[in-house]
């Protein structure tokens, strides 16, 4: 009796575990999204009520991070640096805003990421011609500045003006960013960092002292500028890739031993332009120096550049879309339409300012409903 006792019990098992509350095939996963929004420099000079009013407007269309701008033209946002000195603008306007901006962020449910602009950028002016300075950085380390191959030290933009490059290559430039991104981690609760231009300038960038001698050292022969698309233009880009996968790996060393918990996320060259900034963000997901790209798909029509990069990525990489909403209202919703029917892990807006006479339409037609971020972060 016994016997027959236990056999029916185990055909009880055999036949119905399956089914049972606790079996792993029975729950659906739980469905998580980033929902962000680069905030610029433009909109942290408002007052702080419109500016509070504009997070009220990021929660009511159901966002849920904001990357808050840190880092730019050679300067900080942060009072008391000691890394960098405030930018002027922001000191004469609200010195302490990012004491209250990141708990405000916070209040309403959404994370905070330190968003360090400028990167390598160390310097920016609308006529370097009547500018002496190179900023803070390069005033202080000229040594450091980054060279194109005809010598120029700054890359003018007939839009916007002249930029200063730290070196990407240089040691000496990755400890001094590094020691930025690290002390704004400390000095406040930021759920994140987000970084910008971890990248060289253009194609023909860095031929600076420092990486003719490391390219002789490393490749066995002089640093030219090679001709687009031969074996020699190829090896420059890769040794190029390689210095900066060094300086992901200590700045990531870094922050995961002083910060844990705090997510790396960075904004990324599409796919077609991966090798012409020597950007393999591809790599810095896969060896865990990122836990989120962001790849800024600024372009009209996003199908082609998806293609390319779940190709390259795969499907289970932590891939956060860029996208533009400068391009107007009719293309922003058009391609958050086709990203949602292919099911994406987020989106980050660019910027907030061209973003926010949309927000009411996005929250009501796309992110209709709250949804927490896979990156972690305060809960609604």
């Amino acid at each position: 009796m016994a016997r027959l006792l236990t056999l029916f019990v185990l055909l009880i098992v055999a036949s119905g575990c399956s089914h049972l509350p606790f079996a792993g095939s029975s729950a659906e996963p739980v469905r998580t999204q980033e929902r962000g929004v680069w905030l610029s420099k433009n909109e942290m000079l408002k007052p702080r009520a419109e500016l509070e009013a504009l997070l009220d407007k990021f929660q009511a269309a159901n966002l849920n991070a904001v990357y808050v701008n840190i880092q730019l033209r050679g300067f900080t946002t942060i009072a008391g640096s000691e890394t960098l000195p405030q930018w002027p603008e922001m000191a004469a306007h609200d010195a302490e805003i990012i004491s209250w901006l990141v708990p405000a962020i916070q209040e309403r449910g959404m994370r905070a990421e330190a968003w360090m602009e400028y990167g390598f950028y160390a310097y920016w002016t609308p006529d370097a011609n009547e500018d002496e300075s190179m900023g803070p950085i390069l005033d202080a380390h000229p040594e450091l500045i980054s060279l194109d191959a005809r010598g120029n030290k700054y890359l003018h933009n007939v839009n916007w003006g002249d930029f200063y490059s730290l070196c990407p290559t240089n040691p000496k430039s990755h400890e001094i960013l590094i020691d930025i991104m690290d002390e704004t981690m400390r000095i406040h609760p930021f759920d994140g960092l987000n970084l910008d231009r971890i990248r060289y300038t253009t194609d023909d960038h860095c031929f600076c002292p420092h990486c003719q001698e490391l390219y002789l050292e490393e490749m066995g022969a002089p640093l030219e500028l090679f001709e687009r698309g031969t074996d020699n233009a190829a090896r420059f880009n890769e040794w190029r890739k390689e210095q900066l996968h060094r300086f992901m790996e200590k700045l990531s060393a870094r922050i995961r031993a002083n910060h844990p918990g705090k997510p790396i996320t960075a904004a990324v060259m599409p796919p077609y332009l991966v090798d012409e900034k020597a950007q393999d963000w591809y790599h810095w997901l896969e060896q865990g120096y990122l836990d989120a790209a962001m790849p800024m798909m600024y372009l009209p029509d996003l199908t082609a550049e998806t293609r390319r990069l779940r190709e390259r990525a795969g499907d289970g990489a932590m891939v956060v879309y860029g996208l533009d909403a400068e391009r107007g209202q009719e293309t922003l919703m058009r391609q958050l339409r086709q990203l949602e029917e292919i099911g994406v892990t987020g989106y980050a807006l660019w910027y907030s300012g061209a973003v926010e006479p949309m927000l009411e339409d996005i929250g009501r037609e796309i992110f209709t409903e709250p949804i927490a971020s896979p990156l972690g972060g305060p809960r609604r």
